[in-house]
């Protein structure tokens, strides 16, 4: 990659702000995917919120992070 490309990438300015999906007003695949986490947690991470706005995003860390704790060989 040229450099001077690279450079206008990292420096680059935050163009689109994202707010978290309120749990309370989701529907449809977002609240699909949230409720077992409030049912299990009892809560809901601002990270999951944020992540909720593509609910396949969401979907897709859930089960890679499962996978990751399943299977990683951690105790």
């Amino acid at each position: 990659m040229d450099l001077d490309v690279l450079e206008q990438v990292m420096t680059r300015q935050k163009i689109v702000s994202l707010e978290p999906v309120n749990y309370e007003t989701a529907t449809g695949r977002a609240k699909e995917v949230l409720d077992p986490i409030k049912k299990q947690m009892g809560m809901i991470p601002n990270m999951y919120l944020n992540m909720a706005n593509v609910p396949a995003v969401l979907d897709m860390y859930l089960k890679g992070y499962a996978a990751f704790r399943s299977e990683g060989g951690f105790s």
